[in-house]
């Protein structure tokens, strides 16, 4: 028989358990909207789970803003020289914040005219000090390979994000929380 300390899968069950109150946590965050303005368009750039969190959030934000919102390639701006992005949002989605690739696209996002937001887990982290505004993913440190509250919690931050730039939308993304919070 298996000590439980040690048995497999004990870090995504005991994280699995977490991710409702993680993502309760990361969805009601403050969010300083006097950065954010009035985005035209919104990109999202992220690789792995945090691309499909980007995915994800973006049917979310186009269905409540009316504004386009698609994924460039890190590539973009680690190899190439980057597009013009006036009077956009970029989101930059990592849960660690210190990829190169990643760190170099908000870099150049910010010299192209974007409003650069990273969610991350990683508090001071390089993509974060690149940007003009951070969120949190509030996941704590992770154990498990799946990074499932990274995930959860990074769902919850864009959530709080779209919350700051449509505030009628801060109501659902808090009705959600407490559902959440009353279920954990």
């Amino acid at each position: 028989m298996t000590p439980e300390n040690t048995a497999p899968g004990r870090f995504m069950t005991a994280e699995a358990a977490q991710s409702m109150g993680v993502f309760a946590q990361a969805a009601t965050q403050q969010v300083n909207n006097d950065v954010l303005g009035k985005p035209r368009a919104i990109y999202t750039i992220a690789r792995g789970s945090s691309d499909a969190v980007a995915n994800i959030l973006s049917y979310e934000f186009m269905r409540e803003l009316g504004v386009p919102v698609t994924s460039l390639p890190p590539s973009v701006f680690s190899i190439g020289a980057g597009v013009s992005l006036e009077k956009v949002t970029v989101l930059v989605i990592s849960q660690s914040g210190a990829s190169d690739d990643l760190v170099l696209s908000a870099k150049g996002a910010t010299a192209q005219g974007a409003t650069v937001v990273a969610i991350t887990n990683q508090r001071d982290s390089s993509v974060e000090l690149e940007s003009n505004m951070t969120l949190s993913v509030c996941a704590g440190p992770e154990l498990a390979v799946p990074a499932t509250k990274s995930v959860i919690g990074s769902i919850g931050a864009g959530m709080a994000l779209l919350g700051a730039l449509k505030p009628g939308y801060a109501f659902k993304s808090r009705a959600a929380a407490d559902k959440l919070k009353d279920l954990s």
